[in-house]
């Protein structure tokens, strides 16, 4: 059973969150504070099905469910921009799609291609020394939650380190390394047909590369790189980032 959590008024706005392994509850709290005018459905990858086709499945199921209006939008994060693309790519205009407007805000999205998605995370892993890597390894082993390994990995994905002794990341590391050790090889760019609008937020210091994601910048109608930012805008500089997606959302 997915668990699914709405809270502010006004139009709907699916957020997909990152990972895999994670939970939206690190989103809720700074959407919280654009809600006056959204109402926000929050959902938990269940990983039922831990591979990435299973998340897209499972994504599929909570728009039908979830979402009966002709205009959906969508809040992804990360990891959850890569989910979304895959549902995507398993629509078809003429059936599931027929009528649907669907406008996404892609924040810090992960690539799309498969070779250049194990790039992305070569590169993440550069980023830290082997005994920090090892360390959370050994806790994400012996911590249910994942919470200390996370904690122990977050000063690599941040620009603004304040963040790190506030936020707070759960990680089922089983279900991450079943998803990434299930992935074939995948080019989701296609799926930007049944996309009628999109707007990408980077923080300026993210983990992924920017030329990794060129196809998707490419497809964008608005790019906002928020300053001393990392992975984590949405907690790093706050107002700034909140302004932004308050303005793209209307």
């Amino acid at each position: 059973m997915t668990a699914i959590s709405k809270y502010g008024s006004g139009p709907r706005t699916l957020v997909i969150h990152g990972g895999p392994g994670f939970t939206s509850d690190y989103l809720i709290e700074p959407l919280l504070k654009v809600s006056d005018r959204n109402t926000f459905v929050f959902y938990n990858q269940s990983y039922n099905e831990p591979t990435l086709d299973g998340c897209a499945n499972e994504l599929l199921h909570v728009i039908d469910e979830h979402f009966s209006n002709s205009t959906i939008r969508v809040v992804a994060h990360s990891w959850g921009c890569l989910v979304l693309l895959s549902a995507l790519a398993k629509l078809s205009i003429e059936d599931e799609a027929a009528g649907k407007k669907l406008k996404a805000v892609l924040i810090n999205p992960v690539p799309i291609l498969k070779g250049l998605f194990d790039e992305s995370i070569a590169c993440f892993q550069q980023r830290i020394p082997q005994s920090e890597i090892e360390g959370a390894m050994r806790l994400a082993m012996s911590d249910p939650t994942g919470e200390s390994a996370m904690a122990k990995l977050l000063p690599y994905y941040v620009a603004n380190r304040q963040v790190c002794e506030t936020l707070k990341i759960p990680l089922s590391f089983g279900a991450y390394q079943a998803v990434l050790g299930s992935m074939d090889e995948f080019n989701f760019s296609p799926a930007f047909v049944h996309l009628d609008e999109v707007s990408v937020m980077l923080g300026e210091e993210d983990i992924t590369p920017r030329h990794m994601i060129q196809n998707i910048l490419e497809h964008a109608r608005a790019v906002e790189v928020i300053p001393q930012a990392g992975h984590f805008p949405l907690h790093e500089q706050p107002e700034t980032a909140l302004r932004v997606l308050a303005n793209w959302l209307g």
